[in-house]
């Protein structure tokens, strides 16, 4: 049973609100010929300050012809379902600063972080893609993005959320993995990518995020959308009023991905946080925060559209107490609220930093509320009358075939690196911190990606042609 932060009147609601914000607020579009594009569809525009009002017909048209399910996948033609019903999957964060593995010190990216966290995430379990935008910041400017995605794809397999800024970065995202596929299938068929696009709070759309929306439409690839409001900052205090202006962003970025591609497979998202009205910081870890987040999911499934939010997100600007428990409440929340997406395993922060330790830590928290939202059976081999009438009073349970059938079908989650010694004399009790920061290091030495020879040398020789081409 899904956990509802809201009832069915409050999302009709808003989602009305949000319609009249589209009608008589509109967004702003600094694009002449995109606000030309719309106003020819039948959006009213006026092309003075280019704020483009969205009709009511004109969304709820959209919103039928896009696909109520999404399929992601990895390079190995494995694919991850995005639809109501189905067990969400969750990517590693994206990050801007990154803290040092040797020195434990937070510094600026450098090339081999990007290839070092997208070969961890490739080995987690729970890790069922990557999330990808911070470039490198010790490789010449004019080459970053490209040096950055060729050493994401050197070290995954696994489906790749690019998050590209402008519209050259989807083209060498696109063009990589068509590189990397060269099978005959297009990303249209099998897409191994797909692509965040964010509006900017309050009800602005900028022209490199409408030109990768619209590339991404045509080119069949998964839209993600990502509004990022802050309560009290870019949108209302409240968070009725906040979701109101993010779902109005949304539905005008469902619209455009339709009408530039009917069909076109989109994920309705939001990242919804709030202002510290002391400091004046943008905040994710907070309870409001998994709450709208809940909301997001109500109104994707009100839509009919998979859902996307982040989970995982905190604050704490170290692994701390506070981390694990923003952390916990978040991934609790948003699994119980049916998302089918979500990004956030091992930010902190408020998902600046990335500590290579804390994804570790993140694989086990994520597995601990994938295991409790499994629940359990109740049938006649569960019950084990048969096991209990053998051991009898005073037995045990340890020698039982019963036992052995049962471990193995993983009735009990046994995480990697939360202690679950008992405190006794003469053994070492390692922190899970230090149990993580051993378990990182000892995959980025043992993990092989298993990308083959001839994709490499693909992707090297794509790298080389492109870096000539961008000088």
């Amino acid at each position: 049973m899904l956990l509802q932060v809201l009832d069915e009147a409050s999302i009709e609601r808003i989602h009305h609100a949000s319609l009249v914000v589209l009608e008589r607020v509109g967004l702003s579009v600094p694009d002449d010929a995109v606000c030309g594009w719309l106003g020819e569809l039948g959006a009213k525009v006026d092309e003075h300050r280019q704020i483009v009002k969205m009709p009511r017909r004109l969304v709820l048209e959209s919103i039928q012809s896009a696909p109520s399910s999404v399929s992601l996948f990895d390079r190995h033609g494995a694919r991850l379902l995005l639809d109501q019903g189905e067990p969400p999957h969750h990517f590693c964060s994206d990050f801007q600063r990154v803290i040092d593995l040797q020195t434990s010190q937070v510094r600026r990216v450098r090339l081999q972080d990007i290839a070092d966290i997208a070969r961890l995430a490739d080995a987690l379990p729970a890790m069922k893609g990557l999330c990808h935008q911070c470039l490198a910041e010790d490789v010449p400017a004019e080459l970053a993005a490209l040096l950055s995605i060729e050493a994401v794809v050197l070290n995954t397999t696994k489906h790749c959320l690019g998050v590209p800024t402008e519209l050259r970065e989807a083209v060498i995202w696109a063009e990589i993995s068509e590189v990397v596929l060269d099978r005959g299938a297009g990303l249209s068929d099998t897409p191994t990518i797909s692509f965040a696009v964010s509006t900017t709070s309050p009800l602005q759309f900028d022209r490199e995020s409408i030109s990768v929306l619209r590339y991404a439409a045509m080119r069949g690839i998964p839209i993600v959308t990502i509004p990022c409001p802050l309560a009290g900052g870019t949108t209302p205090f409240t968070l009725a009023g906040t979701l109101v202006v993010q779902n109005a962003e949304n539905l005008f970025s469902v619209a455009l991905s339709q009408l530039a591609n009917q069909g076109a497979p989109v994920v309705y998202g939001g990242v919804p946080g709030i202002m510290d009205m002391r400091t004046g910081s943008g905040l994710f870890g907070t309870p409001e925060f998994s709450l709208m987040s809940n909301a997001v999911a109500q109104l994707a499934r009100f839509y009919g559209l998979p859902s996307y939010s982040a989970l995982g997100d905190t604050d704490a600007l170290e692994v701390d107490i506070q981390c694990g428990a923003e952390k916990m409440l978040s991934y609790f929340s948003g699994f119980a609220s049916g998302l089918n997406l979500s990004v956030g395993a091992g930010g902190i922060a408020t998902a600046a930093i990335v500590s290579y330790p804390q994804l570790v830590v993140d694989s086990d928290l994520i597995q601990t509320v994938e295991r409790y939202m499994r629940g359990f059976t109740v049938d006649q081999d569960t019950l084990a009358l048969d096991a209990i009438g053998r051991v009898g009073p005073g037995g045990d349970y340890l020698t039982e075939q019963h036992t052995l059938t049962w471990l193995r079908r993983g009735e009990h989650y046994y995480p990697r690196v939360f202690n679950r010694q008992t405190a006794r004399e003469g053994v070492e009790a390692n922190s899970v911190l230090a149990r993580a920061h051993a378990r990182a290091r000892e995959i980025l030495v043992e993990h092989d990606p298993e990308v083959p020879a001839d994709v490499s040398e693909r992707i090297a020789e794509y790298v080389r042609r492109k870096s000539a081409e961008l000088g």
